[in-house]
């Protein structure tokens, strides 16, 4: 005696909610002038939705590459054929609880930095390493800082480390950042290597890529941050 399997039950793949949410991003569409993807800059690809150029239809679509500075820069210069010489400097910070009495002022010299936060905690810093892409803290990094911060105050030597962090600066061979559009390219531009004055510079560098983008030029002073200046040709 034998049975018959049932039918199989067809699977969506599709469910509900993501229906939903493409409705809602096509609505949003309409309502725009341009699309802005932001995707994974390591990679960039795979990292798409599929669907967003069906739905953007003949909009221009602006591609922003996220955690760029965490990407294999060989295999972004490849896919953008350009030349991007930047490199990460490793920098460390510590965070100290000093007991006692706040600090009331910035205090920088003697190879050491102090910046007391609203918090209670100071800052001390930093370091500067040529260490590849290691984010991992170091003991003598922190003993480096410490050395500098008791140099500036004392009292320091009493305080406890609260947190020690590290981060990666882009770097390019001549400290300046790059601003502007890709050599080769009419609607690739850069804006990276601020190095340790990136939170400083973001508003202008913000600022005159936007320019760039949709006016085609910018009266803010990047002629001096201009990619080409590191192709062999200068453009």
């Amino acid at each position: 005696m034998s049975s018959a399997m049932p039918p199989a039950t067809p699977i969506n793949w599709f469910p509900g909610h993501m229906n939903r949410a493409r409705r809602e991003i096509a609505s949003a569409i309409a309502k725009v002038d341009v699309v802005i993807e932001l995707v994974d800059g390591r990679l960039p690809i795979s990292s798409r939705n599929p669907l967003l150029r069906e739905l953007a239809a003949k909009k221009p679509i602006l591609t922003v590459l996220a955690k760029a500075d965490l990407a294999d820069p060989e295999t972004t210069e490849a896919w953008l054929d350009a030349y991007i010489p930047v490199d990460p400097l490793k920098g460390e910070i510590t965070r100290m609880e000093l007991p006692g009495a706040p600090l009331n002022h910035d205090l920088s010299g003697g190879g050491g930095s102090l910046h007391p936060k609203p918090d209670g905690l100071v800052w001390c810093g930093t370091t500067e390493e040529w260490r590849g892409f290691d984010k991992e803290t170091s003991t003598s990094a922190y003993q480096s800082i410490l050395e500098g911060a008791v140099r500036l105050v004392p009292e320091m030597s009493k305080a406890r480390l609260s947190l020690q962090t590290a981060c990666l600066r882009p770097v390019t061979p001549d400290w300046l950042p790059i601003i502007g559009r890709v050599p080769g390219w009419d609607n690739v531009y850069l804006a990276t290597g601020a190095g340790k004055k990136g939170i400083l510079l973001s508003p202008g560098i913000g600022k005159s890529v936007a320019d760039l983008m949709t006016q085609g030029e910018t009266r803010l002073s990047i002629g001096p941050f201009n990619p080409s200046r590191f192709t062999p040709n200068g453009f």
